[in-house]
């Protein structure tokens, strides 16, 4: 099961549906657009930036969005390691975590420059990563 697929079963929750009310079709994140465009499919659900593409392909005034899914289902990317990985790696683990409270705080304080090398990094135009920007929460 997929971030997608759990987003999609919060979604249809929300709006009183189950998997039973939708034809669910397992597809490559780069056809959808197209899928849609050509009437194959009603609807997707995928993560950004392959959504933000997709709006600019479809046309944002041909589909209706749901961005603002907070309230609904919330990503959250998590780190894991094994316990004896932990404690035979104090200090590699200490310094990533460092590193990324250290990033967090990068962004929360240079956030244009952070866009860039966000941008630079996904080989993304720079406007995708302003317009998505306020959408991700970076906390550690």
């Amino acid at each position: 099961m997929t971030a997608s697929d759990i987003a999609l079963e919060k979604i249809l929750t929300h709006y009183n549906l189950t998997m039973n009310d939708i034809q669910a079709i397992d597809m490559s994140p780069a056809t959808m657009a197209a899928a849609l465009t050509n009437g194959d499919i009603d609807g997707y659900v995928i993560w950004q930036p392959i959504s933000y593409n997709g709006t600019k392909l479809v046309g944002a005034d041909n589909i209706t969005q749901l961005n603002d899914t907070e309230d609904i289902y919330t990503r959250y990317i998590s780190l894991f390691a094994d316990e004896s990985y932990i404690s035979s790696h104090t200090d590699t683990v200490k310094k990533v975590l460092i590193a990324l409270k250290q990033a967090e705080s990068f962004a929360q304080t240079n956030q244009s420059e952070s866009q860039s090398i966000v941008a630079e990094l996904l080989s993304m135009p720079l406007e995708v990563v302003e317009s998505l920007w306020s959408t991700y929460g970076y906390k550690v």
